[in-house]
């Protein structure tokens, strides 16, 4: 950012503007800001740990909000009252117990014919209305498809991809420009994660803590990897929202089942 404000400078004196008074302290708050977020956004992508004011969940809410508006695009909300407050309501409860608290957590349902389900970085849970049929009524097993969710966005999955592969490499640009082709790059990123999946450790773990904070939260500790089994045996392991994940028979074991 230093360059930057040695750029303008010179501009200014090669042209012969004077800078007023009101614009350097300006230039050089928002050049300030730019510095303090990337040694920021450094301290917690080696730590781990989010800091007030993260600049980390602000670039998420940013490429967030552009893959969450490409998926509503091609699959519209539900116009069921009953589900979206059914959903959010038991979301809610999970959300309380996660650990980050520099993003807003919501819970969605979408008309979308294929069992899908996808954590936006950023707070937004997404889940089909199909993918919502297959747990029914049980509330206990829609928790623990809600937690596995709330589990990547908690753990910051999607940031610790992009930050393990090329997306990141253009240094932390990402996260102080926050537009333009370095986050288009980001979003088109995000998107090919939403489809294939995360990693399958970021996967089985998102299985394990998940089936803890739905326990926490009250939830049957056992829902889930009923829910898995019952997926499993009616034929649903290679559609939509499990084929982007490990083999069913995998992620039971990880859950000692």
């Amino acid at each position: 950012m230093l360059w930057k404000i040695l750029f303008f400078v010179l501009l200014a004196a090669c042209v012969g503007i004077l800078l007023v008074p009101a614009v350097l302290p300006r230039l050089l708050r928002r050049a300030g800001r730019g510095v303090g977020d990337v040694r920021r956004a450094g301290e917690e992508l080696l730590t781990g740990k989010e800091v007030p004011g993260s600049p980390l969940a602000r670039y998420e809410a940013t490429a967030g909000k552009e893959v969450e508006g490409k998926i509503l695009a091609r699959c519209p909300l539900s116009n069921a009252p009953g589900l979206q407050a059914r959903v959010g309501h038991i979301g809610a409860r999970l959300a309380a117990l996660a650990h980050r608290r520099e993003i807003a957590y919501r819970f969605l349902v979408l008309e979308d014919p294929e069992p899908n389900a996808y954590s936006i970085p950023g707070g937004t849970v997404l889940i089909s209305r199909t993918l919502l049929d297959l747990c029914g009524g049980d509330d206990h097993q829609l928790a623990g498809v809600l937690a596995h969710e709330v589990v990547h966005i908690d753990r910051r999955h999607a940031v610790r991809h992009l930050a393990a592969g090329a997306a990141a490499r253009t240094g932390l640009k990402l996260l102080t420009l926050g537009r333009g082709a370095l986050l288009g790059r980001a979003v088109g990123a995000l998107e090919s994660l939403m489809t294939h999946g995360y990693s399958t450790d970021q996967e089985m773990e998102a299985d394990r803590l998940g089936v803890q904070l739905g326990a926490a939260a009250g939830f049957d500790a056992r829902a889930y990897a009923f829910f898995l089994r019952s997926a499993f045996d009616r034929g649903f392991s290679v559609q939509g929202y499990f084929r982007a994940h490990p083999p069913i028979p995998d992620r039971l074991r990880n859950l000692g089942v």
